[in-house]
Order: structure tokens, then C-alpha cells, then sequence
């Protein structure tokens, strides 16, 4: 039961949901393949624990796909990863979800692949009910997936945001003209305005020169509140050739002093002697 589909594209039971399909403008067909698809992907999810990102990455490259920010062979490779999650699942419903799923991201390809979703997510939740393709789950998916089709058809995604292949002959024109007149408009907007002098330029340079100087001295000025002192050199002793830490001032005063003292009582002990 694997690899077998309960339900084909041309059976009685889906006959209306083909139609709405074949009714259905391209971009509405997307948007409703992949609709459709969301709940076998939580089945998928549900049934399976590996290959659960490759499952859900496969929409997503569908969609960036349809939007023109990636092209067909990264989008490919994502969506032959559905299929090896299918293959790789042990449970026959996780399997036939993923294949759902993955015919689902080729309709941005193809309308064709949109029964394929419908197929293969009714065999999933068929499966789920030990196989019985006439249980209430299945007829009840069956009235989903025709009121998405239905509100899909009903309002159609605008051009905007779409990729150039998934538009018409006149859309493609109308977005190119509209590229064209901004362009226009922009090139114009450049030149309408005013040209600096050299003064004025120099002041702009002088100003932000200024500028730099300010933020400077404000973060030398932080730095110091924080505490961020820079290390004062240190000194070498010539005999030794080790480095020796400047002493402070306040240090150096009271060592001249020490030395004066200490000449002074050699003095008086000299003219005791006498």
C-alpha cells in the first residue's frame, strides 16, 4: 500500500474537484495546491519523525519560487528531498503525505501537478482509516479541498509580488512599463537637483569633519568614566635591563625628601665627631 494510490485524477468522486482545478487561474492554483497541502504536511509531521524539515522546506522553496526570490533548480532540489523523505518513511500515511506535499511545490511548475496533491493526500487520510476510501474523513477532505479551490478562483492573487513567468503577456508588459517610468521619474529627480559649489561642498566636508572630532573626544570622555585609562609606558633599568613601573610624583617628592634628610643627619653626626 506504499506505493499504491487509492485514488486516481480521473475518478467519478473527484470529478469537480478536476474541474475547479482546470477553472482555476495558474496563480490560484498555487495558493490552493499549497493550502491543501498544509494539513498533510502536519499528517506528514505527525506519522513521522525524520526528514521532518525536508517535508516542510519543500513549501517553502514552492513559494519563493512562485515569487521570483529563488529559481527552479534551488527550488528542485528541495522538492526531490520531499520525495526522498516519501520514500524513506516507514509509515504508508507519512508517505503518501509526502508525496502530497511534494506534488503540491511542482505546481508553481506545472498546473498539472495539482490532482497529484489532491491523490496522494486522499490516500493519506484514506490510509489513516485502515485504507476505506468511502469513510467520512475522505468525503469531508474532498469538501475542503473543493472550498479552497472555490475561494481561491474567487479572488485571484494580484500580479504584484509574483514571478515574471507566472504572469500573462500584458501583465509582463504592464510591470515593464512601470519599471521603465520609475526609472524615468528617478533619472529626472536627479537632475532637477541643484549642483553644490565648491564652498558648499567644502562646508558639508569641514561640518562632518567636525562631526567625527565631537563623537571622538564623547567617547574618549565615556571611556573615562568607565574607567578605561590607558596604561601609563614603563621604564627599564640600564643595570638590570628590567622593565620598572613609573613611580608617581607624590612618591618621587617624598623619596628627594627622605635623601635630603638623610644627608642632613650625616652632616650633624660629621660635625659631632669634631
Amino acid at each position: 500500500m506504499r506505493k499504491k494510490l487509492l485514488f486516481a485524477p480521473n475518478d467519478a468522486k473527484l470529478a469537480e474537484v478536476s474541474q475547479a482545478f482546470a477553472n482555476c487561474g495558474r496563480r490560484a492554483a498555487i495558493v490552493a495546491a499549497l493550502t491543501i497541502a498544509e494539513k498533510y504536511c502536519k499528517l506528514y509531521e505527525l506519522a513521522e519523525e525524520r526528514h521532518r524539515s525536508s517535508v516542510r522546506e519543500a513549501m517553502g522553496a514552492a513559494a519563493l519560487w512562485a515569487k521570483g526570490r529563488i529559481k527552479m533548480p534551488a527550488a528542485k532540489i528541495k522538492i526531490l528531498a520531499a520525495h526522498s523523505a516519501a520514500r524513506a518513511a516507514y509509515s504508508p500515511t507519512a508517505c503518501a503525505a509526502a508525496r502530497a506535499v511534494a506534488q503540491a511545490a511542482s505546481v508553481v511548475h506545472t498546473p498539472k501537478h495539482a490532482m497529484g496533491v489532491v491523490c496522494y493526500g486522499l490516500t493519506a487520510v484514506a490510509i489513516a482509516k485502515n485504507g476505506d476510501t468511502g469513510c467520512e474523513e475522505v468525503d469531508r477532505e474532498i469538501e475542503r479541498i473543493k472550498g479552497i479551490i472555490d475561494t481561491c478562483a474567487k479572488n485571484p492573487p494580484e500580479p504584484e509580488g509574483w514571478a515574471d513567468f507566472l504572469l500573462t503577456k500584458e501583465e509582463r508588459a504592464d510591470r515593464r512599463a512601470k519599471a521603465k517610468q520609475s526609472l524615468a521619474e528617478a533619472a529626472k529627480q536627479a537632475k532637477e537637483q541643484p549642483k553644490l559649489s565648491k564652498e558648499e561642498r567644502k562646508a558639508i566636508r569641514d561640518r562632518e569633519k567636525e562631526e567625527r572630532k565631537e563623537a571622538e573626544a564623547e567617547s574618549l570622555k565615556l571611556a573615562e568614566r568607565l574607567g578605561a585609562q590607558v596604561a601609563k609606558p614603563e621604564k627599564k633599568d640600564k643595570k638590570s635591563g628590567k622593565k620598572q613601573k613609573e613611580k608617581p610624583k607624590s612618591e618621587e617628592k617624598s623619596g628627594a625628601v627622605d635623601s635630603q634628610n638623610g644627608g642632613d643627619a650625616a652632616e650633624n653626626g660629621e660635625n659631632s665627631a669634631e
